[in-house]
């Protein structure tokens, strides 16, 4: 859904998004029927972020809400990239997963 439009993110839930936040250039909604914990923020008429607050949803591969480092290191290996915070002390978080087995090249 990341990059679609309102709309046809909306089509491709199979449900209406009821807005949580005012509308304005930025602003957040949750789908009205399907898996409760989701919302959707939304950037200029685009889906650019969804956050998961419920441990009951996971992606294909079982990785959710509370898993350790470790457990998505085991589940994606090197295709996991990390960042580190400066304000979280050295804490790292899991920010991107590669699709392809290796980086592009050249």
């Amino acid at each position: 859904m990341f990059g679609m439009t309102l709309h046809d993110a909306q089509v491709a839930a199979g449900s209406q998004f009821t807005p949580i936040t005012p509308v304005g250039h930025c602003f957040l909604v949750a789908p009205e029927a399907g898996q409760a914990g989701l919302t959707f923020w939304v950037v200029s008429g685009t889906v650019e972020r969804v956050d998961v607050d419920t441990r009951t949803i996971t992606t294909r591969s079982g990785a959710g809400i509370g898993d350790t480092e470790d457990r998505i290191r085991e589940l994606f290996g090197e295709r996991i990239q990390t960042t580190t915070l400066p304000e979280d002390r050295g804490t790292s978080w899991p920010t991107s997963l590669r699709t392809s087995p290796t980086p592009p090249t050249g």
